[in-house]
Formats: C-alpha cells, structure tokens, sequence
C-alpha cells in the first residue's frame, strides 16, 4: 500500500510538471509618461487561470533595447530566442518590451540629440511605476543592453527610491571607462562626432539605420539566419541620436560614461568572451564599483563565447541556454 501511494504521488508530480507550463498572452501597452510623451511596450504575461489578462504580477521584467535598437527585438521570431516567452511560460515571468522615447514605437521629442540617458531617467522612472501598479507587481527587475537599455538600468538603481520602484537591475554591452579599439575607431573618432553633428542638423538628431548596420553585430554573436532574417525585418529605423553622442563624446577614463557607486539594489552584469565593443577588465571594474554608495551588490558573469550582443547567439538559446541559467536563477533570488 506504501508502495502504491509513494507511486501515484509521484504520478501526480510528474502530471503537475507536465502541465506547470503557463499558457501566455501578448499584448501592447501605452504609457503616459509626462510631458505629453507616450511611451509603448509589448507584455508578454501568463495568462490568469479565468482565461483573461492577469492582474496581478509576482514578478515584472522589463526590458531595454540598446542605442539603435528598440524593442521588437526581444521577441524574436526564433526557435529558443524569444525570450518574453519563455519566461512567462516557465517562471510564471510578466514581460515587458519597452521602447525608450526616441525609440520604435514611443514618442520622441523633435530634436533627437538631447535624449541621452540622463534626459531618459524621470519618463523611465515614472513608467516603472505605472507598470508596478498596473500589475501590483510584487518585484520588479530591469534588463537593459548597451549604452541605451543598461545605462539606464544602472542609473535606476541608483535613484533614491530605486527600491520602491524596482528590485533589482541586469545589464549587458556595457561600457565604462575603456573600450576597444574597434569602438574608438567607429564610435569615438572625430569622424563620428562629425557625423553626429550632421544628423543633427539635417535630420534633427535621428540617426536612420539599414538592415547593413547590424550585420557586424550579428557575425560577432553568431547568430542564426532565422536571428539575421528577423533582425533585418525589424530594427531598420530612426534612432534618437542622444545615447550616440554620449558616447561619441565621452572622456575616457578620465569621466567614466555614468556612475554605478550609487546603486541601491544588486544588479546582475554579463560580459561575453568574444566581445568586440567592451572588454572584460572594464566591466569587471564598473562591477566592484556598483554601488560602493548607495549599498547595491553586483555579480559579474563571464559568457564563454558570447559575443557583444551575446542574447543573439547560441549561448542564449533557450531557458537552459548559460546566458538565460544565470539570469533566471538571480530574478528567482531577488
């Protein structure tokens, strides 16, 4: 009788795990984040068990393109690279794919130059607390790339009341004091502070991009054609030109691109191996400096293979993929 009863309990777990997977729904949002600007993103939720929208979020992810990308692309159309998915589907994760103004879907103000990270902040603040009570959200995480998404994530985290409006932070593409060679020549020349001052004026600070421009990118991350073919399809656009000139413009090391030390929640950095833009010594130092004020803790991961744009890549290919492990197991743990 022991026997049997241990047996069908055991059945019972093995049916449960079978059907734990959420079905899950998708869905835009718009966000009036002040000034007249409204800001869109993608939710990707499990669906309530009544079969309608949930609520109620025990845990809200959202995440941030990089400076020429906007949000479509962390809904990739990919066996294993649709990662909003398979969040909802096996943590039970509400996602949101969220434009920054000057981005995709949301607004952007008329001249596209002045919306780098600093300018971004309070309509990011104010949408995070949108989205926090529009789900009663009992945790919230940011993940953000490059030197748009992760910059601001960073930057979140150090606010003041960053703890009541978001848990915990990741970030990966970063930048901090150093770069490589292959990022000074094409992003810190003064060819390209010239060229950032040409699109300001002829095309009021909205860079245009072609499916070209993220070839490099994609070589370096060794994405599949299914990733190339959807990128192609999607990220072609105008791009708000302020993270850009952030770059361009910047004073390394001496002035560090942003300043981590006040960070108040932890945060999670990713670095790949085989990076060409940001190199592993300077992300391990923006990672011992995050919050050395402000109290937050930082963990730095090193992704064998991984390329700068490494969720693209075969190290991000699925739930169990190395990138996806370390960033589940710490939004499980905060």
């Amino acid at each position: 009788m022991k026997r049997f009863l241990a047996g069908l309990f055991a059945l019972l777990l093995l049916s449960w795990g079978a059907s734990a997977r959420a079905e899950v729904d998708r869905y835009v949002i718009d966000l009036d984040v002040g000034d007249g600007f409204t800001m869109r993103g993608t939710v990707t939720a499990p669906l309530a068990h009544h079969g309608g929208h949930p609520r109620i979020a025990e845990r809200l992810i959202v995440m941030l393109p990089g400076p020429t990308a906007n949000a479509d692309w962390f809904l990739i159309d990919a066996d294993g690279y649709d990662a909003p998915a398979f969040l909802a589907e096996e943590d039970g994760d509400t996602v949101v794919a969220l434009d920054p103004l000057g981005v995709g879907q949301s607004d952007g103000p008329a001249d596209g130059s002045i919306t780098d990270t600093d300018w971004q902040l309070p309509y990011m603040r104010n949408a995070l607390w949108q989205l926090r009570l529009r789900f009663l959200a009992a945790k919230v995480g940011v993940y953000g790339e490059g030197g748009l998404g992760g910059e601001l994530a960073i930057k979140l985290a150090g606010d003041p009341l960053a703890p009541l409006f978001v848990n915990w932070v990741s970030a990966s593409a970063m930048l901090y004091r150093e770069s490589t060679d292959f990022t000074r020549a094409a992003a810190m020349s003064p060819e390209a502070q010239a060229g950032l001052d040409f699109i300001k004026q002829v095309f009021g600070g909205y860079l245009p991009t072609e499916a070209a421009n993220y070839d490099g990118f994609l070589a370096n991350a060794g994405a599949s054609q299914d990733v190339i073919d959807f990128t192609h399809a999607t990220q072609p656009g105008l791009y708000a030109t302020g993270p850009m000139r952030s770059l361009a413009f910047a004073d390394l090391p001496d002035h560090p691109l942003y300043d981590p030390r006040p960070a108040h929640v932890d945060a999670l950095v990713f670095w790949g191996t085989a990076d060409i833009v940001a190199m592993p010594g300077d992300v391990e130092e923006m990672t011992a400096d995050y919050g050395s004020c402000g109290g937050g803790r930082a963990r730095y991961v090193a992704i064998n293979g991984g390329g700068h744009l490494m969720r693209l890549g075969p190290s991000a290919n699925g739930p169990d993929s190395p990138f996806w492990s370390e960033f589940r197991q710490f939004a499980r743990h905060h």
